[in-house]
């Protein structure tokens, strides 16, 4: 089959977009290649519709494990066979899925750069034919794109090994960044494929305004269509869901802390427009396929402008014209510090959250558990007397530098304290041998169920104790109903395997370096992005477009455009206004998002309209038009 008949008979498409039929070729002439393309724009077809056009294999190196099962169910429901390799799979079960791609004529293993460094995955990678390596996310080997992560080195072995052609795919990346991507994948000659960032459908507006959560209401009544609104925390995303909803429109909250149903539950009702909004983090947006995306709502800052215009270029894949907001208030400069910059942890910080790490678990020095641990990350910080947010982002970069292997999954946990005096435990203890057993692992293991409520690991337990979970949990129950602890179900979203044995000081100085580049890095994005919220003239487009080393003329959509080149004149604006008011009242808010034109710009209109007694403002400032 012809390309385009592959793209028809599995996409049901008739022809490409941008220039994935020149990437295409690329890769079919064995050449190496970097794909810059912006979101939306078909990454995954570039290297599937080789590959299917090619006996063997191809290996996709992809870093998340949600876009990883999003790309596999999709292709298999296709009839492709492909498979993916997630985290905490069983060794023997590890193995039996590596034997089907080596005999069982499968096309596609997505697997984590992490598997990379696996002894046994590399074994069978050997033994496989491969004819095509795709590095997703390319940016995230580069110590300057806006994700990296080390275990991405580990890709330069596939091209040392196989002489097969590597295509790396990336949605953002500086020219420095896609310097780095060729170096350390040590591609040969690599061709360049670039489409602009330049989305011409798009609008981009900052709103400036201590108010955020009622311009966000206006906006999301505005627009008939689906949209997405950003926020930087769960808790926020459940409480603009709930006011929205509050307000008659149907919203839903989507987070990392969810599973994997009720995740799935929201994004099919949002893509069938039952819900017409999804309030977000960043978790949301990957591999979601929905070209009708009509607006964004930014409630806060992002991290960098990679991800911004990451996010943002959800909107308008149709082509169709979308609206992009941005809500701001200079406080939100010190927010975005406190959030991303300030909780970053030094060293020696890393090194005593390390340390209780270890402790909390009972880790012996030199030691590689192998089951899996939860935490309660509040119970943990309020043990140790941490920062919260610190040791968060603590957790993240042991990830990161493969310390352990950090999971968000709902589960429920078990919580207890001993509220009863230790000479009643010692009745107990000397009395039956379960109780001994059960008791004494809890108290090595938990030190601090004295002082606080704790979560435990009732498989852990059981195991020290020589107990099944069935009859440990009966002796919990039993101990509750002698008054000698508190016993209760919590939920937890962090649970991490060690994928190192603890080695204390030496384990964080080897990354030490690292951390610190990484920091001065953090800061350069973040000043980027709070540079972007303080421009006064020019165009919010050109600016993102020559952060990524691009030129362009002004949008003349944006708000800083529309406040230069006076697109409307005093009169028409006033026009608009007064149309606005003979329809119904509106609040100033609302004329804003309904006009679309710069908040200071529509009040000096409404003050000369007041002044002329053209409109009146009521008691609750809703602005009536007078008939004059």
């Amino acid at each position: 089959m012809t390309k385009e008949e592959v793209l028809y008979n599995y996409w049901g498409f008739k022809e490409f977009r941008f220039q994935q039929a020149n990437i295409i070729d690329t890769v079919l002439d064995g050449k190496d290649l970097i794909a810059l393309l912006p979101t939306g724009g078909g990454k995954s077809v570039c290297y599937q519709i080789p590959s299917l056009m090619m006996e063997g294999i191809c290996i996709v190196v992809s870093p998340l494990v949600s876009l990883i099962e999003d790309q596999v169910e999709s292709l298999n429901s296709k009839g492709i066979k492909a498979l993916g390799l997630s985290g905490g799979i069983p060794y023997q079960e590890l193995e039996r899925l590596l034997d089907n791609c080596v005999y069982g004529n499968f096309k596609f293993l997505y697997l984590s750069p992490e598997r990379l460094a696996q002894p046994l995955v590399w074994e069978r990678l050997l033994k496989m034919n491969i004819n095509l390596i795709a590095i997703d996310e390319a940016h995230c080997i580069s110590q300057w794109g806006h994700d990296f992560r080390p275990s991405y080195l580990n890709c330069s072995k596939l091209k040392e090994e196989f002489k097969v052609p590597v295509i790396a795919l990336t949605a953002t990346a500086t020219k420095k960044v896609e310097n780095e991507i060729s170096e350390l994948l040590l591609l040969e000659n690599p061709q360049i494929y670039r489409q602009s960032f330049n989305r011409s459908n798009l609008s981009y507006q900052l709103i400036q305004t201590a108010d955020k959560s009622n311009y966000l209401f206006q906006i999301c009544k505005k627009h008939n269509g689906s949209g997405i609104v950003y926020a930087n925390n769960r808790g926020l995303c459940k409480q603009l869901s709930e006011l929205l909803n509050q307000q008659g429109i149907a919203a839903a909250a989507y987070h990392g802390g969810m599973s994997k149903d009720e995740k799935s539950k929201v994004l099919q009702s949002w893509k069938k427009d039952i819900t017409k909004i999804v309030v977000a983090t960043s978790a949301f947006g990957m591999g979601v396929d929905k070209a009708d995306v009509q607006f964004i709502v930014h409630f806060q800052l992002t991290e960098s402008m990679e991800q911004y215009v990451q996010e943002t270029g959800r909107a308008g894949r149709n082509s169709q014209e979308a609206s992009i907001y941005l809500l701001y208030h200079p406080s939100d400069e010190q927010k975005l510090k406190d959030q991303y910059l300030n909780s970053y942890p030094t060293i020696e910080e890393l090194k005593e959250v390390y340390k209780h790490l270890n402790n909390f678990f009972s880790i012996a020095y030199g030691e590689l558990p192998k089951q899996k641990f939860y935490i309660d990350l509040n119970t943990f910080c309020h043990r140790y007397q941490l920062n919260t947010n610190k040791t968060y982002t603590a957790l993240k970069i042991f990830d990161k530098y493969e310390i352990i292997e950090l999971e968000h999954s709902n589960t429920i946990l078990t919580k207890i304290q001993f509220t009863a005096a230790k000479s009643a435990f010692e009745n107990l203890i000397s009395s039956n041998k379960t109780h001994a057993s059960i008791l004494t692992s809890i108290l090595r293991t938990y030190g601090g169920v004295f002082e606080l409520p704790t979560a435990v690991n009732l498989d852990l337990i059981a195991s020290t104790s020589n107990t099944s979970k069935e009859v440990l949990v009966k002796a919990l129950n039993y101990y509750k109903q002698l008054n000698l602890l508190s016993l209760l179900e919590l939920s937890s979203d962090l649970s991490f395997y060690y994928t190192k044995p603890r080695e204390d000081h030496y384990t964080i100085n080897q990354f030490g370096k690292l951390h610190q580049q990484s920091i001065a890095h953090k800061n350069n994005q973040l000043q980027a992005c709070i540079e972007y919220t303080q421009l006064k003239q020019g165009c919010r487009m050109v600016y993102l477009l020559n952060y990524f080393g691009e030129k362009a003329e002004a949008c003349g959509k944006c708000d800083l455009c529309k406040s230069t080149n006076n697109s409307i004149t005093t009169k028409e604006l006033k026009a608009r206004i007064l149309d606005l008011l003979s329809v119904k009242p509106h609040s100033s808010k609302e004329l804003v998002v309904a006009i679309d034109y710069p908040e200071n710009t529509i009040f000096e209109a409404l003050k000369d309209l007041l002044a002329t007694q053209n409109i009146r403002i009521d008691a609750i400032n809703n602005y009536h038009r007078t008939g004059n």
